[in-house]
């Protein structure tokens, strides 16, 4: 165990981060839910209406026989696979199959079960039972090993839960039956309900990392489909399950992080949802990039609405579909969601992968003002989560990360800066941040750049609002007097003093060499330079509309860069990363400038020159600087592309012009405001935020995920995530 302490700038509040050691895979899986989970108790319950896996040709390709084993699939399910991505040899037994001890996990799922008693009652086991039949585990548990060493045990245990879809299959053919609209509303509020009820219980029962799949599109199962004369999807069930998926993924949020008013936090609990419901819109749009040849039919089945039996014709190649039967995906369906789920693009799972929430280890920060950052106690104790980056069994952690830049990965200063200055402070600035929607000073509708890339639950706090750790803000300039509003903002040069400030009290509290061990093995994210290069255009075009004589830019030649020399007393920062500026030249405001809504190629040429020549800076530097180690983010790069290929199959994105948050002509001819503004329909398919040229919430994902762990192509000399391992 590794301990650093050492004390906030306004000498009052005590950070205290403890580094706990976890395991190379968790101790135990608990799997709960219906029939994709399902490893065979369904075989176990009395009753002919009871939904069975038992006979040919379900297991045709499970090993060690080839035999039907209660799942629904050929082979291996997503539990299964899950399990074993984690470590284990197999996956957890049925809970009725014999008596488990429990010790490696259980799998409680049944087929056809529901977050409801009341779905297909009386033929599975609903969640609620599932979640009584682990309390007669835990019971067993803590007799054999001792409350205390349960509770471990169960802790650092993976939870995983996918349920949602048979209660929304049976809401809707009822709602066909009944020929009437349902209250949908009451309907999701009664399964919201009962969802938080299962968490809280299992919570209260220890479990503390939860692994939850949201519902797929259910409406692009052969069965729906085979309800069309065409074979199309049904939209209307794929649009029940979507609205159920975003109640859910708000429920998480809330449970971790709290209401407005600090009720109903969970703390400790850590989370994955798994988006099945994207991932399957995803490769059904673009079957091939998953190795795919059919995704609408079934490949064991008949005519018409017939299942999976005996006398059933088998498709050719089974690796090849994505639905074994009517409903269930495939052995290889379930690999591609297990793979995608477990270590996959980070669009897929929020805030974290799977792999990422088993490796988590817990970090405790103990403020006196720290109401913002999470759920709190009477004293104040904040649980975060910090994603330890394993490399064959060994846990890669970074103490701190400190920001410094502009509106990418501002958090809030320019919130406590006083005067008239740029401010993400009012709606719908904020509208998607989990625990009530409200705006935070990110110029975002929820989390950016910086909360992605750090890893926590959320970034560190902003500077100025508790005077503690972490310093950025909207509107700053790499040079001062460069233009623009001076004090409107706090300048690089500024925030590198409060960073000063930030060692000083450091150093006092830890010592210099317990201080400059840590500040080398921790993370400097910087993100600059955008406005700069706003600015410089905007007096471009200024001189040119008043007829004075103005040269074009050219950034090939730019002036060169002198690198500092390296002091044995000051070491530099051991991890630096840098992200370079964007396609500036196609934000909204820069398109709006032209008739077709063409980007600005001069603004996006001057950005290129200038990444250009950041680039070899940082190159000459580093062989300068000795220890230096960095990662430069292209985001001019990952734009560019992004914006030539934006649909499901490339980013999953649909709009790369228009502002989400805006009006007029490209949302762009005013500002993100409640009186003048028209909010896109769908958040996660915008590319920019608001008309500046802020990224949503989604893009942030998107580039965080690309830096971080991404394609090399966006990333030089590595990714974030190579050179964190250099501090292992």
């Amino acid at each position: 165990m590794h301990r650093w302490r050492y004390q906030a700038i306004n000498g009052v509040a005590v950070v205290v981060i403890m580094a706990l050691a976890v395991a190379g895979r968790p101790t135990a899986v608990y799997v709960f839910g219906d029939s994709i989970l399902d490893v065979g108790n369904n075989n176990h319950l009395p009753g002919a209406g009871v939904p069975r896996a038992d006979h040919p040709y379900y297991g045709v390709d499970f090993p060690g026989g080839a035999r039907p084993t209660g799942r629904w699939s050929n082979g291996y399910n997503l539990a299964d696979l899950v399990a074993m991505a984690m470590g284990f040899k197999r996956s957890p037994p049925a809970y009725l199959r014999l008596v488990v001890r429990g010790l490696r996990g259980v799998n409680y799922a049944s087929a056809g079960a529901g977050i409801l008693d009341s779905t297909f009652a009386g033929t599975n086991i609903p969640l609620s039972k599932q979640v009584r039949n682990f309390g007669v585990t835990r019971a067993q548990m803590v007799t054999n090993l001792g409350a205390t060493t349960a509770n471990d045990l169960l802790s650092k245990s993976l939870f995983l839960i996918a349920i949602g879809t048979n209660d929304m299959a049976a809401f809707a053919a009822t709602q066909q039956q009944q020929q009437q609209s349902g209250d949908v509303a009451a309907f999701y509020s009664s399964l919201i309900s009962n969802y938080s009820a299962t968490i809280t219980e299992l919570y209260g029962m220890g479990a503390r990392k939860l692994g939850v799949v949201n519902v797929g599109q259910i409406g692009c199962a052969p069965l729906e489909r085979a309800q069309s004369p065409t074979g199309a999807c049904a939209a209307g069930t794929n649009a029940l399950a979507a609205g159920f998926d975003d109640a859910l993924r708000s429920l998480l949020e809330r449970l971790v992080s709290g209401d407005d008013q600090q009720q109903h936090c969970l703390r400790g609990l850590a989370y994955s949802l798994g988006d099945l419901y994207g991932l399957m819109q995803t490769t059904i749009t673009d079957p091939g990039a998953a190795g795919l040849s059919n995704v609408d039919d079934a490949c064991c089945g008949g005519g018409g609405l017939s299942g999976c039996l005996p006398n059933s014709t088998l498709c050719g190649d089974r690796r090849r579909y994505l639905f074994w039967d009517y409903g269930h995906p495939t052995q290889r369906g379930a690999e591609i969601i297990a793979s995608a789920f477990y270590d996959g693009p980070a669009r897929f799972t929020t805030p974290v992968n799977l792999k990422q929430l088993v490796s988590a280890v817990a970090v405790y920060t103990t403020y006196n003002q720290l109401a913002t950052m999470g759920c709190l106690n009477n004293v104040g104790l904040v649980t975060l989560l910090v994603v330890a980056v394993a490399s064959n069994n060994a846990a890669a952690e970074v103490p701190a990360v400190y920001v410094l830049g502009d509106s990418t990965v501002d958090v809030g200063n320019n919130n406590y800066l006083p005067g008239d200055f740029p401010r993400a402070d009012h709606p719908y600035y904020g509208v998607d941040f989990p625990g009530g929607g409200r705006p935070t000073g990110r110029w975002s509708n929820g989390y950016n750049l910086a909360d992605f890339v750090v890893g926590f639950r959320r970034s560190p706090p902003a500077y100025l609002s508790l005077t503690g750790a972490s310093s950025k803000s909207r509107r700053r300039h790499i040079r001062e007097g460069l233009g623009g509003n001076p004090g409107k903002y706090i300048p690089l040069s500024q925030q590198l003093r409060y960073f000063g400030a930030t060692r000083a009290e450091m150093v006092a509290t830890l010592g210099a060499s317990a201080a400059t061990e840590l500040l080398s093995s921790s993370l400097f994210l910087i993100s600059i330079g955008t406005n700069d290069i706003g600015v410089f255009v905007a007096a471009q075009r200024q001189q040119i509309s008043s007829s004075s004589p103005t040269t074009r830019p050219r950034p090939a030649s730019s002036p060169p860069l002198t690198c500092p020399a390296s002091s044995p007393t000051t070491p530099p920062p051991s991890l630096l990363a840098i992200v370079n500026v964007g396609m500036i030249g196609c934000a909204p405001w820069a398109r709006l400038q032209s008739p077709t809504g063409e980007c600005a190629a001069a603004a996006n040429e001057l950005a290129g020159g200038f990444n250009a020549a950041l680039l070899r800076f940082l190159v000459e530097s580093s062989s300068r600087l000795r220890g230096l180690g960095y990662s430069v983010g292209d985001l001019h790069g990952l734009m560019q592309a992004t914006m030539a290929s934006p649909s499901p199959a490339g980013f999953g994105l649909r709009n790369v012009d228009s502002a989400c948050c805006g009006g007029g002509r490209l949302g762009a001819q005013s500002g993100c405001w409640p009186n003048s503004t028209t909010l896109c329909v769908d958040r996660r398919r915008y590319l920019f935020w608001d008309s500046s040229g802020h990224p949503t919430q989604r893009a942030a994902q998107i580039i965080a995920s690309a830096f971080y762990d991404g394609q090399a192509q966006f990333t030089a000399p590595v990714n974030f995530k190579h050179l964190v391992l250099r501090s292992a």
